[in-house]
């Protein structure tokens, strides 16, 4: 990397021991040899990161080869369509699931599993979310207790609690 003779080498601990004291120079060299350790430790995972974009790069260019040479996609495609075929010739299973998959016949073009389950990023927005909620439970609660003009005990009363 860098060379550095012997007598540089001295050169340069004798100057930090004159500019840095006796006293400090051991945590000023822990302090650089931590300093090089992390720089070396980053070079390697940036490096294994650019050795896993090659990897995939050619593995993805070696998957079109094949794919391209071999002729797959279209053994496949003649398998799909002798199979469908043979299984539904006049369509009615491959609409009956599609009627299914949209009973009312509405297609927006959306995905509709994102309205089915919409994932929270982590833990404290969840427990936030969960909170809100019941802040709105008991706002509408309490417009309600204040619309019928009861008190909370007046509430429980009513409807049967102990009095």
């Amino acid at each position: 990397m860098f060379d550095i003779g012997g007598w540089e080498f001295f050169l340069i601990l004798l100057l930090a021991l004159l500019v840095i004291g006796p006293k400090d120079l051991p945590l000023a060299i822990r302090t650089v040899t931590q300093w090089i350790r992390r720089a070396r430790m980053l070079a390697r995972e940036f490096q294994s990161g650019l050795d896993d974009i090659a990897s995939e790069a050619e593995l993805e260019k070696v998957k079109a080869d094949l794919t391209a040479d071999t002729g797959l996609d279209d053994i496949r495609n003649e398998i799909h369509g002798a199979v469908k075929g043979h299984i539904d010739p006049d369509g009615e299973i491959e609409e009956a699931v599609n009627r299914i998959d949209d009973p009312l016949g509405i297609d927006n073009g959306e995905d509709d599993e994102q309205f089915l389950f919409e994932p929270f990023e982590d833990e404290d927005e969840f427990n936030r979310k969960i909170l809100e909620e019941e802040e709105r439970e008991k706002a509408r609660a309490e417009a309600e207790t204040a619309k019928n003009g009861e008190t909370g005990e007046e509430a429980v009363r009513k409807d049967g609690g102990l009095a």
